[in-house]
């Protein structure tokens, strides 16, 4: 593609000015008395750590995931993760209208899910079941890719997969650690629970395939890793450690049954498996959620 027109840049960059000018002139951001320094640093701290799921642990993860004759299809998923960010956070402060204490979502920030009396804690329903729900239909309306059935779908390149993944779990502790909002015992618990859920559902994961195909992959044990961060999402500042290894234990079973049997069932082609691994692990953590609250822990009964 040639360059954009001089007009449509300019009027870009004029757009991108404006919108920091007006995000400095907000008298939300002017020094305000009572704030912690120590959760605004973790806080700081969180963010960058939930930047580096995306970029670049979600880049690297997902482009190994594809298969080999996807290559050039691998850096256009790279791109995608970028271009996301990119564009979201323009977005995040030129539409949102962002001040020091914004309602975010249908959960955080009282949200109507929040007082219909949800459980949620870092987004089981608004992050994880939504996007994989987005998955479903849209694998559904694109149909079976060129050659499902009869070719070979291995991923291209597991390395990748793997270090992607080794980013994901360390930038999770900031996604759910950071939902505290604060550097307390709370988002303490939440980063130990988070931490056991995605080692429980790695071996769960793993486990399976032994028992089943005589040979646990690295595939495998990332998918059921990934499966344990996803499903402890919503639960993980209202519940005890050890209820972060159960969780995971049950996220490893059905993930494994939603990537496997539910796929082959219903015949849809989730190439990555968004659906099994988010959308069955954010609907089956979200409701978990409610069994093992704890009182203590998030400040609601169990």
């Amino acid at each position: 593609m040639g360059a954009l027109p001089r007009h449509a840049a300019s009027a870009a960059a004029i757009f991108l000015v404006a919108t920091f000018i007006a995000a400095l002139a907000t008298p939300a951001f002017a020094e305000t008395p009572g704030i912690n320094a120590a959760d605004t640093a973790w806080m700081i701290a969180a963010t960058a750590l939930v930047l580096m799921i995306t970029i670049p642990g979600l880049a690297l993860f997902y482009s190994g995931m594809v298969r080999k004759k996807n290559v050039l299809a691998m850096l256009a998923t790279m791109a995608q993760s970028l271009a996301a960010v990119a564009l979201i956070s323009i977005l995040w402060v030129a539409l949102v209208h962002v001040r020091l204490h914004s309602a975010a979502h249908w959960v955080w920030g009282g949200g109507f899910l929040a007082t219909m009396g949800v459980l949620d804690f870092a987004g089981g329903l608004v992050v994880h079941l939504s996007a994989g729900t987005g998955g479903l239909v849209a694998a559904k309306v694109m149909g079976r890719r060129h050659g499902y059935g009869t070719e070979n779908l291995a991923p291209f390149d597991l390395s990748l997969a793997v270090i992607g993944t080794g980013m994901l779990w360390v930038g999770w502790f900031g996604f759910n650690g950071g939902s505290a909002l604060a550097a307390s015992p709370r988002a303490v618990m939440a980063i130990t629970a988070t931490h056991l859920a995605d080692c429980a559902g790695a071996l769960t994961w793993g486990a399976i395939e032994w028992s089943t195909r005589r040979k646990p992959s690295v595939l495998g044990m990332i998918s059921g890793a990934v499966a344990g961060l996803g499903t402890i999402t919503p639960a993980s500042g209202f519940v005890a450690p050890w209820h972060g290894i159960v969780i995971g234990i049950i996220a490893g079973l059905f993930c494994f049954w939603a990537c496997t049997s539910l796929k082959q069932r219903f015949g849809y082609d989730d190439s990555l498996d968004v659906f099994g691994v988010h959308g069955v692990g954010g609907l089956t953590g979200t409701l978990l959620a409610g069994v093992f609250a704890t009182a203590a822990i998030g400040g609601r009964p169990a």
